[in-house]
């Protein structure tokens, strides 16, 4: 019994004592509840403290603030290249909220500009922006970041764009190695574009053929490649273009390359052979097909032996020459003897196949030998050609064979002369041409050895010599004229030119002044209708003196009278008809000017008056004999006279006041009265 109850008394103190030391803490120390704010309200909390000796209660008023907060913090979005892509944040928090955009560093503003724009929706406690970009450039690739706050806080959020576009072209196309019908290719993986390269396509081609474009694909990951079943010593091209989701990429910088050389695969073609003399040989032949070079051909060996005999070829070399008919004589043979004829082509790497054997007997008989040719003359479209013969040579003809060098697949023209012969001339040939030139002695037995080739060219017209001066004065002629040359070619030319140019102007506006002053002081006439009256006139300068005239005297007056309407006269043979105007007269041009006078009649003589001669007579001009037969008495002379002496002094009077001469200054008087009708 009592060990049991110390054991109760035990429990019951130390539940005592733990109930007071919590009811401490709750008195003194408080006591702290804790909540999540995603699930509590604001509004009034109370908190009740409870035991056997009584009851609190306290209450407590709470107020959630909700900072922003991303629900997601990072986020990638793709974009293909010239499209239009949407950025999207949302965010959670109290309100106001306030969103700003960056891209890298630098901060975006908001207001519209030509690709960026933001758009913002607002809710209770939520706030949505969205960045649009237009029309996305490679550039816009980048980290974007949206930064939200409000009063108690602020997060923030990145989106990642990727502005997916095709690649770029692969970079360092080389070939690694060649062999004679494969080549090893390798480049460089290029810019992605934001998206995997799947695939490389390989582009090769024949150089300067048209043959078709070869392609073979490889996987995105490889970036070498084998070209096979290529020909031998033919030039390739090659290009590489990439692939990826988007589309392809524009072909990589083309390379050229040629594969190695092989031996020819086939023999020459129109193989022939001809005997030209009792030594000599003709042998002509054409290249193999172009496929079958395998290389570039170096040239040809021409292999000969009597036919019958085991001996092995004896072998001449021929170079290859490009468009140029192929042949080769054989000389130094025997006479009358069969000889066997083959012919192989070789390239750097070998010696093809040979043709098969040709047989051909050389000449029995002996043929002249080759003449001795010269050039004796050249013109624009001729060339002269002189050769010897050696003497007892039995030559009964020639044979003259020539060709344009620059076409020798014309082959060589032949013209036939005479034994007695020694020189000809070729014509109708073309102006500037290098001809090939070679002469061939013939007899019964056939047609000796060609002579030694000779070359002449034709010469140049005029017009081409001219333009070829002109030409070599002004660019110079690379090896033959030096630039100081040109110089003193170019400048006595371009003087001669422009002396002649000047020249001609010069005539030219001589001529035209000389006819402008000559129209200048023509008269024209002039019809001016007038009174029956007698009228003078007068010459009158522009210049203030008289010295522009011949003799220093004024210039010649004329008395005119005009004949009543109706009335006809003779004068000098010829008839006059009145019309109540003045004959047309030719007048000055601008420089020089007509006045009329009106001549007042003189009051009429009274009867008793006596009819002399005025105290200062003026000798009487001789009378016309046309104006005798017309009529006129002596009377009227007198009767004209004095009203010419009348005339003279107004005259004088008019000129003092009106052109400066001198009062005393006598003037010429030429008049001629007509007697009224």
């Amino acid at each position: 019994m009592g060990g049991r109850s110390w054991i109760y008394l035990s429990y019951v103190l130390l539940l005592y004592l733990t109930f007071q030391h919590v009811l401490a803490e709750t008195i003194w120390k408080g006591s702290t509840l804790y909540f999540s704010s995603t699930n509590a309200k604001s509004g009034v909390y109370s908190c009740i403290a409870e035991n056997q000796h009584g009851r609190i209660q306290s209450d407590i008023k709470v107020s959630l603030h909700m900072p922003p907060k991303f629900g997601e913090k990072h986020s990638v979005v793709s974009a293909r290249r010239g499209e239009n892509v949407k950025l999207t944040c949302e965010v959670q928090g109290d309100t106001p909220l306030h969103i700003k955009w960056s891209k890298g560093n630098r901060l975006i503003d908001k207001k519209p500009n030509n690709r960026y724009e933001i758009y913002e929706t607002y809710s209770e406690q939520s706030m949505r922006s969205e960045l649009f970009i237009t029309t996305t450039e490679r550039t816009d690739g980048a980290i974007y970041t949206c930064l939200a706050q409000n009063e108690h806080g602020n997060d923030d959020r990145t989106v990642k764009l990727l502005i997916l576009e095709v690649p770029q072209p692969p970079r360092d196309v080389k070939v690694s190695e060649t062999w004679s019908r494969s080549a090893s290719i390798s480049w460089t993986a290029p810019y992605t574009g934001n998206s995997p390269i799947t695939r490389y396509t390989v582009q090769y081609w024949r150089v300067a053929q048209s043959h078709r474009l070869e392609e073979l694909e490889v996987v995105g990951t490889q970036t070498s490649v084998l070209l096979s079943d290529l020909r031998p010593g033919i030039a390739y091209q090659v290009a590489v273009v990439a692939d990826n989701a988007v589309g392809s990429s524009q072909p990589s910088s083309t390379i050229t390359f040629t594969t190695g050389e092989e031996e020819p695969s086939e023999v020459p073609t129109d193989f022939h052979v001809e005997p030209k003399g009792p030594h000599t040989i003709r042998v002509s032949w054409k290249p193999p097909p172009r496929e079958e070079w395998n290389g570039q051909l170096k040239g040809y060996y021409i292999g000969y032996k009597p036919s019958g005999h085991g001996q092995p070829h004896s072998f001449k070399t021929a170079e290859y020459k490009e468009n140029s008919t192929n042949e080769f004589f054989l000389t130094g043979l025997q006479k009358a003897t069969d000889y066997s004829v083959v012919v192989k082509a070789f390239n750097g790497a070998g010696v093809g196949r040979q043709t098969p054997d040709l047989h051909v007997k050389t000449l029995e008989g002996d043929v002249p030998p080759p003449p001795r040719v010269f050039v004796g003359a050249t013109g624009i479209s001729t060339i002269t050609i002189q050769w010897v013969q050696a003497p007892q040579s039995g030559a009964k003809g020639f044979i003259l064979y020539y060709r344009p060098d620059s076409d020798l697949n014309l082959g060589w023209r032949e013209t036939q002369l005479d034994g007695r012969a020694n020189q000809y001339t070729l014509q109708h040939l073309i102006a500037g041409t290098l001809y090939q030139i070679y002469v061939s002695a013939t007899n019964e037995f056939g047609v000796g050895d060609p002579s030694e080739i000779i070359s002449m060219r034709t010469h140049k017209s005029l017009a081409s010599d001219v333009t070829s001066l002109l030409s070599t004065a002004l660019f110079g002629e690379s090896g033959n004229q030096s630039a100081l040359l040109n110089f003193f070619v170019l400048v006595p030319v371009l003087a001669s030119l422009v002396t002649i140019i000047v020249v001609i102007i010069v005539t030219c506006v001589c001529l035209h002044r000389i006819k402008a002053r000559h129209e200048r002081t023509m008269l024209t006439g002039q019809a001016i209708p007038l009174d029956p009256k007698t009228y003078m006139t007068i010459a009158r300068s522009r210049m203030a003196s008289m010295d522009g005239t011949c003799d220093g005297n004024p210039p010649m007056q004329n008395i005119v009278r005009t004949l009543p309407a109706g009335c006809v006269q003779t004068f000098d043979g010829k008839q006059l008809s009145g019309t109540g105007q003045p004959s047309p007269k030719q007048l000055p041009q601008p420089e020089y000017g007509q006045r009329y006078v009106d001549i007042q009649q003189p009051p009429p003589l009274p009867p008793d008056h006596p009819a002399g001669p005025p105290q200062s007579p003026l000798p009487v001009p001789p009378m016309p004999q046309s104006l005798s037969n017309a009529g006129i008495t002596q009377m009227d002379d007198v009767e004209a006279l004095k009203k010419q002496q009348h005339v003279n002094e107004e005259m004088k009077t008019f000129l003092m006041n009106h052109n400066g001469l001198p009062g005393m200054m006598q003037m010429p008087l030429q008049a001629q009265q007509s007697p009224a009708c």
